[in-house]
């Protein structure tokens, strides 16, 4: 009997488990898979900023301080207040917010398939990897444990 407890020869495993269970982490792990991750998030991020580019904003502004200078005592110090609202409301843009949407939007698209090519390819060097693999596998005959 063996220090692992194992009394018998070691066999394979079926070949299309083990092949999922390398393939889910390595591909994972691929820095190229994890940018266009990235570039796919960005890509979302920018369409949805050209969304709400068409909204209107509103703004305010509320100042107070002391003032002098004010007849009829110079030198008094008087509380000043000032308050602002202001609202910008975009109605022609000359179609640039339509364009931005719409760049926006190929962005994300091609961001998307960027992703999905760049996955397809990792996953084919790993099966190509595991294929190569294979011929040196067969000829190794099964080891029994010592």
């Amino acid at each position: 009997m063996s220090p692992s407890g194992l009394k018998d020869r070691l066999l394979p495993l079926n070949r299309e488990r083990r092949n999922r269970r390398l393939l889910s982490p390595l591909s994972k792990k691929r820095l190229e898979l994890r940018l266009a991750g990235e570039h796919e998030r960005t890509a979302i991020r920018k369409t949805e900023l050209a969304e709400r580019a068409c909204l209107p904003v509103i703004t305010g502004n509320l100042s107070w301080g002391t003032a002098n200078g004010f007849l009829p005592d110079l030198e008094e110090m008087r509380p000043n207040t000032a308050a602002g609202v202001r609202m910008e409301l975009p109605l022609f843009t000359g179609f640039a917010i339509r364009s931005e949407k719409r760049a926006a939007l190929a962005m994300q698209r091609a961001a998307g398939a960027e992703r999905l090519d760049t996955d397809q390819q990792i996953r084919q060097e790993v099966r190509q990897s595991l294929n190569s693999l294979r011929p040196a596998a067969r000829t190794l005959p099964p080891q029994p444990c010592r």
